[in-house]
């Protein structure tokens, strides 16, 4: 059966055994409930409003998904588990973009390669680096390529495994 009119009031507990429709302004079902796939579905534009100021909306906008914040705060990810992953799926470069392990380190990743690591000294580069002026204050140690197009200055020993260049250079090589 339908009811039809412009304004139901209904206080208390109410059930639905069906697909439940919340339509926009189109008049097209914006929000739907399907009871078979036990899933709240959103059109394309339908906006999922969080907040007394609405300041956080998931929605989707035909090409992208988006999770934005409009308040004052910070976006903060939190989870009780092992860490927060951001992780691409299908397609070429699919895999792990950044992982952030709980009470450790934060990895990024390029197609699936671990390129930059924090640690409890500082960061752990893979692969080449290139940067325009490079000043480090504890122990490095550098593998692979890499390129300081600006000056490069050194507080502590450097230990080097591959080629460094350097428009100037102040410090220890080890």
């Amino acid at each position: 059966s339908n009811i039809v009119g412009t304004a139901l009031s209904i206080s208390g507990i109410s059930t639905f055994k069906d697909d439940v429709e919340f339509h926009g302004v189109s008049g097209i079902a914006s929000i739907t409930f399907d009871k078979s796939d036990n899933s709240l579905k959103f059109v394309d534009n339908a906006k999922l409003k969080i907040g007394d100021g609405e300041d956080l909306s998931i929605f989707h906008s035909g090409t992208t998904s988006v999770i934005k914040d409009d308040g004052d705060g910070e976006l903060s990810l939190q989870s009780n588990g092992n860490g927060i992953r951001l992780f691409a799926t299908g397609g070429a470069g699919a895999g792990n973009m950044l992982f952030a392990k709980k009470g450790g380190h934060v990895q990024l990743f390029f197609n699936t390669d671990e390129k930059l690591e924090t640690t409890n000294e500082g960061i752990l580069v893979s692969g080449g680096t290139t940067t325009g002026t490079l000043s480090v204050t504890g122990v490095s140690t550098f593998a692979g390529i890499t390129t300081v197009t600006g000056s490069t200055l050194f507080t502590k020993d450097v230990n080097v495994s591959g080629v460094v260049t350097a428009t100037s250079f102040d410090g220890n090589l080890a």
